[in-house]
């Protein structure tokens, strides 16, 4: 009878007389699945997710079911507690597919995870029932991710159109640059503050700037790169090195150019990364006066490939 008081009230709104009535119900019969629900139910209406989290989670244990990992969720949700609340949507998902904000809180906890792939379809369906800038950012950004260039442009172009993140330049410059449009890539990186460019947004930007023949510019951005790259040893880090001391072979700056190099063999000493390195170091080396190390070096291109007749000429 309490219980059904309970849910009499709760359907007239009179959320607090409902809550007594459960209360009342699940202590003269605490392990009644549909008491639970209802005063977990009641709770999140009250914004006590501490009690409603607590009373979702009986529920539970009695029967695992959709409406009772919903309250769960909700309840995790208000307590930003998402990694609990995911196993929790991902059931009420399982059973209804159409619950918009259960696909909007697990497609927002797998994004902040990076689980690009499932966050995708969930924040899609979002995006169906009511198109915001910020998540057609958030759809774009991980379809720039997972390399799919084409669906990024789509959905960040939307973003921008939207009045979506500032950030949404940022992303379609990376996405033109994966597409190898990379006029429309470096566009894109002009509207974004420097603040917000990474050593590998730099690095991309030279290389569109090679390849748009602006090779003055390109060695610009890539001392940028390799400024805030550092002391990294990635394939990009090293490759930006290389660039960059070939830029500056061009404008006889050699013994700038010998500290790339210098740097670059001591990182890749077998020309994995950069095959040609003991050729430019030598170059660099001979560019100072260093005739002795310039014919070192070009012995050390011999002894990595014996077959190389340039080192010989």
């Amino acid at each position: 009878i309490w219980a059904q008081l309970g849910q009499a009230n709760e359907a007239i709104g009179l959320t607090e007389k409902a809550l007594a009535c459960f209360l009342v119900a699940w202590r003269l019969s605490p392990n009644d699945y549909n008491i639970l629900l209802g005063a977990a139910r009641i709770y999140n209406k009250i914004n006590q997710p501490d009690n409603a989290i607590n009373m979702a989670k009986k529920a539970l244990d009695i029967n695992f079911t959709a409406e009772a990992s919903w309250e769960y969720a909700r309840a995790c949700i208000s307590l930003n507690r998402s990694a609990e609340a995911k196993k929790a949507l991902e059931k009420v998902i399982q059973s209804d597919s159409s619950n918009t904000i259960a696909n909007r809180e697990l497609g927002n906890i797998y994004y902040a995870e990076g689980v690009w792939v499932k966050a995708i379809p969930l924040l899609k369906k979002m995006y169906g029932s009511a198109q915001d800038g910020a998540v057609a950012y958030k759809i774009g950004k991980a379809y720039v991710e997972i390399g799919v260039a084409d669906s990024a442009l789509k959905y960040l172009k939307e973003s921008i159109g939207k009045g979506g993140p500032a950030d949404a330049s940022l992303d379609l410059a990376r996405a033109y640059y994966e597409q190898k449009n990379y006029r429309e890539a470096l566009v894109n990186y002009e509207r974004v503050a420097q603040a917000k460019l990474t050593a590998d947004d730099y690095f991309k930007i030279g290389l569109s700037r090679e390849k748009t023949q602006d090779n003055s510019n390109a060695l610009v951005a890539f001392e940028k790169a390799v400024a805030l790259y550092g002391n990294s040893r990635s394939n990009d880090a090293v490759l930006a090195r290389a660039r960059l001391g070939k830029g500056m072979l061009k404008e006889n700056r050699f013994d700038k150019a010998l500290e790339q190099f210098s740097f670059i063999v001591s990182v890749d000493s077998k020309g994995i990364i950069v095959p040609d390195i003991y050729f430019l170091l030598a170059d660099a080396q001979q560019g100072v006066g260093d005739k002795q190390k310039a014919i070192k070096s070009l012995e050390s291109a011999i002894a990595l490939n014996t077959r190389n007749v340039e080192a010989y000429a």
